[in-house]
């Protein structure tokens, strides 16, 4: 979701894939972007969806009934 609204992947790395993997654990993600029409709804249905704890993260029953994708 997040590479088709922003274009790119939200964690990349041309060092290792080791480097990628500690970014995706410790990185904050960026949802700067040039372009605005991205919603705030599509933003804030990402940011649950990308919880680093998993316990923490939505469900798909949540995420479904989210007013982004309604």
């Amino acid at each position: 979701m997040y590479a088709m609204l922003f274009g790119i992947l939200p964690f990349s790395s041309e060092e290792s894939i080791e480097d990628l993997f500690e970014k995706i654990k410790n990185d904050k993600i960026n949802f700067i972007s040039e372009d605005s029409h991205i919603s705030e709804h599509a933003i804030d249905l990402l940011n649950k969806m990308l919880v680093k704890i998993p316990e923490k993260r939505i469900t798909i029953e949540y995420a479904l009934n989210h007013p982004f994708l309604r």
